[in-house]
This record gives C-alpha cells, structure tokens and sequence, in this order.
C-alpha cells in the first residue's frame, strides 16, 4: 500500500527525474516522427556492409533532429567550388597503396559478380538518416547501386552547415576532385567534401575540410570504419586512377520522397530540401550524374549525358 502514499507532485517528479535521465541518454525529443529509407536502398542478405548485411539498416528510423549528436568539426580556410578537377595527380601514400592492393581483389570479384568493373566512374550518395553512405558505380548508359555502407556517426543536426564552428555536416551538392584525396589523413584516410560549394558561398556560409573519413571514433564530419573507408577510397582511387576527373557527392538529410517532405513540412529548413528533392528525383529518374549550377540562391540540375 505503499504506492499510495505518492502525492501527485511527487509522481511528476518521479516522472521528470526519469525524463531528465533519458534525455542525457537520447537527448531532447521535439518531433519524432517515422521517415522512409531511400527507395533505392536494396534488400538482401547478399549485401554486406563490412561487419552488416544492408538488410539490418533498413527498418524504419525514428526521426528527432534533437537527438543526433553534434560534433567538432575542425575547419580551415579553402578554396572549393562545383567544377570538376581538371589535374591528372592522385595523392598517395604507403598507407594508401597499402590498402588498395588489399582491398582491390575483394572488390573485384564483387563488382564482376554484378556485372560491374573497378575504375568504373563511381557517384557517393549521403543519407544522415538513416545514417548511410551508396556507392554508385556506371555501368553501360546509367548508375547502378553497389554498395551501402553505415555511417558511424556525422557531425551535427538535419539541416546544412553554416558557419565555422556549428557541428554541422553539409547537405548539397559537391564534386570531390582526385586532389581532394588524403592519404595522409589524421583519420587513416579521406577525402575532403568541398564545402564550401558555388551554392554555400552564394550565402556566405564559411567553414572548409568538412571530411569522410575513418577513425568510427573521430569528432568530425562524415566518420566511418576503417574497413568500409578502405573500400571507399579504394573504389574513388580507381575511378581517378581510370579518368574520371571529379566525383559527385549527394548529401541529403534523408531520403527526399513525398512521405518524408510531408511528415517534415515544418521544419525550419523544409523550402532547403523541396531545391535539394529536385536533383534527388532527377537522379532518381534517370540514374545519371547531374550538371549543377546556382542560379539566384538556387540550385538548378540538368543531367551530364
């Protein structure tokens, strides 16, 4: 009978206390709501993403911008824009050959499995939920998905980034060139995004060397395994090694379908991701890499080929 001696405010209170423990967990729920994974996403055992099949990172994921972590992201100035790299250097180093001459062979039996070649021109998508990187690689007219692989963790909220020092990871469109590789990296290897791009300069947002990167562990940017950023370079290395002169990268804040745009129609940044849909569906339809320009504070698309 003991339960019945608990005043009301002391329920609230109890129940407070364990609010406040969760939230030092999970952080402060604003929204959660249900979103759809990409509707490329493939499912299957036979897709494995390192140390997990694709099929464990597909059930749906409870969106809260509140409780994605923020992190530090170290910038520095640079000079980036959309334009694709026109210099036929790669960086390298022992680590790097290192780790492509291990990678290479798996990857290879992979990719012929699907009727897919190493050095193909490959295209990165980003999703930060369900916390996700694809890799597209061409194959005959179009791009194909052939992998996917966890992203371990990424630096900031939904939205895009800013400002030097606001824990935000990018959302956009950039082309990484050959000499964006660094094979030297502080985080084993990585490459650097772009930010910022003709779009992020046009209003004003500073902030440079937002990376992906390895190190899981690591405070910044887009961090992944080792072992899924070997695979990862190893696929970008081979590309440029075969010609291609810049690799686009999609950045979005999940998958850009009309359930999700509904579900997140309040959200401060709504208008910024109805521009970003626009390339989302584009590619979607056609699978082939986009020609972007800025136009007005706006991004425009048009497909290469």
């Amino acid at each position: 009978m003991m339960f019945k001696q608990f005043s009301v405010k002391q329920g609230l209170l109890v129940v407070a206390i364990v609010g406040c423990l969760l939230a030092s967990v999970w952080g402060t729920p604003i929204q959660a709501q249900w979103l759809d994974n990409p509707v490329s996403q493939p499912i299957g055992q036979s897709l494995v993403v390192n140390d997990r099949v694709a099929s464990q990172l597909l059930p749906p994921i409870k969106e809260a911008p509140q409780l994605i972590n923020d992190y530090i992201v170290k910038d520095k100035q640079a000079n980036t824009t959309l334009a694709m790299a026109t210099s036929p250097n790669i960086p390298n180093s022992t680590r790097a050959s290192n780790v492509i001459s291990q990678y290479t062979p798996a990857l290879k039996r992979q990719l012929e499995a699907r009727g897919l070649q190493l050095g193909s021109p490959i295209l990165i998508r980003i999703f930060k939920v369900p916390s996700i990187l694809e890799v597209w690689i061409k194959k005959d007219n179009k791009y194909v998905l052939f992998k996917t692989y966890s992203i371990c963790r990424f630096s900031g909220k939904l939205g895009p980034k800013l400002k030097n020092g606001d824990h935000q990871a990018p959302e956009g469109f950039y082309t990484v060139p050959a000499s964006a590789l660094n094979p030297n990296s502080s985080y084993f290897l990585s490459f650097n995004l772009g930010y910022p791009n003709q779009y992020d300069r046009y209003y004003n947002r500073t902030g440079s060397l937002l990376m992906v990167h390895g190190e899981c562990a690591s405070v910044g940017c887009y961090a992944m395994t080792n072992a899924r950023m070997s695979e990862i370079y190893t696929l970008m290395y081979k590309a440029f090694a075969n010609g291609q002169t810049g690799i686009q990268v999609h950045a979005y804040p999940f998958a850009l379908t009309e359930n999700n745009m509904r579900k997140m129609k309040k959200h401060p940044w709504y208008g910024f991701w109805l521009n970003l849909k626009q390339g989302y569906d584009t590619f979607n339809t056609t699978h082939q890499p986009l020609r972007v320009s800025v136009n007005e504070g706006r991004y425009q698309f048009k497909t290469i080929n």
